[in-house]
């Protein structure tokens, strides 16, 4: 079986529990019948830049976020207004499926954040619009940990002080959050409950960071294995390197550190950490700025901002491009 992880999985297998990043060895355990089937990076490369050309070609304002998913701006697209979005999000769907035999859900709401948990509503091949006024009827009645950046730790928190949903959250005290949670989290888990976001789209980035992984077929330990540990540390170097060249980049002087920490179950860990408290890749004045509430106004995503226009800021699409043939599925 060894120790690899599971990239996706199909909604078949999902309902035993399995899910992306999982180990091997665990899924095996939850389902026993999944086919495994090999991943072809190159392949989901190719797909990848073929959607987001679609895309980009209808509606060219948009911030990759990945192999699978990027946020658009729908707001000066023409036609983009029109059923809050849905046209639009309704020709994107068709024109990805039709040159790519992919499908994928859509999310349209006024900000990211909010727009990211709309593309979780209808899966798959599914489009859902949250206006404005929908905040208090569609999202306040969702569990805390459908926020995004509210990981388990957080979420497990939340309920032992008796907060189960986003509307527990956005009616609990705000110093009583700043007090448990520290001043940044506690108010961007405030803002958050809301429907406040000010994120723009970021269209271009640069790399903070570039890395290569490895995962060992067995357990290696730190000094009987040193030999070994270290050809597979210095061809990861080495591919860094080529990387790197390859993309005319190069690297800071920095202290070179080899983690040897769990070496005994060593696969990649999906980082369950709020956005506020990861390493952030883009500068500081990109941040949004921690708004306040005084009793009894009115949810920000009601009020809006000068940068969205009517009820449609910001389209999340989630689009899986995985080819379903290279899927681990039942």
């Amino acid at each position: 079986m060894g120790r690899g992880v599971i990239t996706t999985a199909t909604y078949a297998a999902r309902a035993f529990g399995v899910g992306s990043a999982m180990g091997m060895m665990k899924a095996a355990k939850l389902c026993p019948q999944a086919l495994l089937l090999p991943v072809d990076f190159a392949q989901y490369k190719h797909y990848s830049r073929l959607f987001k050309g679609i895309i980009t070609d209808i509606a060219p304002v948009m911030e990759d976020r990945g192999v699978d998913e990027v946020y658009i701006d729908f707001t000066h697209v023409p036609g983009g207004q029109r059923e809050g979005g849905r046209v639009l999000a309704r020709l994107l769907q068709k024109s990805i499926h039709d040159a790519t035999g992919l499908s994928c859900s859509i999310g349209v709401a006024p900000n990211k954040l909010i727009a990211k948990m709309a593309s979780e509503f209808n899966k798959p091949q599914g489009i859902s619009v949250i206006y404005a006024s929908d905040l208090q009827a569609k999202i306040w009645p969702l569990a805390c940990k459908k926020v995004n950046g509210i990981g388990p730790k957080a979420n497990a928190k939340l309920e032992s002080m008796g907060i189960h949903t986003i509307g527990e959250l956005a009616q609990t005290d705000l110093q009583l959050l700043l007090d448990r949670f520290g001043q940044r989290t506690g108010m961007w888990m405030h803002n958050a409950a809301w429907g406040r976001d000010d994120r723009p789209l970021v269209t271009d980035s640069e790399p903070v960071s570039m890395s290569r992984e490895t995962t060992f077929d067995r357990d290696l330990h730190a000094v009987r294995d040193k030999a070994e540990l270290g050809a597979i540390f210095t061809d990861l170097c080495e591919r860094v390197a080529d990387d790197l060249q390859r993309k005319g980049l190069c690297g800071q002087d920095h202290r070179h550190q080899t983690a040897l920490r769990r070496l005994q179950n060593s696969h990649p860990r999906p980082d369950h950490r709020p956005p506020h408290q990861r390493r952030q890749s883009h500068p500081p004045s990109r941040r949004p700025v921690p708004q306040t509430r005084a009793a009894g106004q009115t949810p920000a995503i009601a009020r809006g901002t000068g940068r969205i226009i009517a009820e449609i800021g910001f389209t999340a699409i989630c689009c899986y491009v995985k080819c379903y043939q290279y899927r681990s599925k039942i």
